[in-house]
């Protein structure tokens, strides 16, 4: 085989051979940030951040009755999420486990409140496992938009 033939044989073989992302995994991608967009709890948490220092109880009031609620939802949504590549599923997974950890830090914070807000260690906490649930999920956004870039609106 004349050796152009060969090198021409071996490119084909080794483009043929390249992994890349499940063709799906974009699709799964695009799920997995609708569930982030549409974040049931996002606006009760802001409230309860809002009140927290002047009406400590009320904030309690607000996690309990709505943030908790709807972060749970959201945690289930992304435990729910409908992704078969394994790509996705590892995505999926880390999406609830970033929000379960939430739905902890958040639990955390409405006992503090609830404890007079007096308690330095319990505060300390919750906004470190808050933070930690925030984290996960900037990091999550950074990994799923190295697989399918999000466009970004100016």
């Amino acid at each position: 085989m004349p050796r152009l033939a060969c090198a021409l044989v071996a490119v084909a073989l080794l483009i043929g051979c390249e992994e890349g992302p499940p063709p799906e995994l974009g699709d799964e991608v695009a799920t997995l940030r609708q569930i982030m967009e549409d974040d049931p709890a996002e606006a009760s948490i802001e409230e309860a951040e809002r009140v927290a220092t002047e009406r400590p109880v009320h904030a309690a009031a607000l996690l309990e009755e709505t943030a908790i609620p709807a972060a749970r939802r959201q945690a289930a949504r992304a435990r729910e999420a409908e992704v078969a590549s394994a790509e996705g599923r590892a995505y999926g997974r880390r999406l609830a486990e970033a929000y379960a950890k939430r739905v902890r830090g958040l639990e955390q914070w409405q006992g503090y409140l609830e404890d007079a807000a007096t308690d330095d260690d319990a505060l300390l906490a919750s906004i470190t496992t808050l933070r930690e649930a925030s984290v996960e999920l900037v990091e999550l956004d950074r990994d799923m938009d190295s697989v399918a870039p999000l466009t970004r609106r100016p």
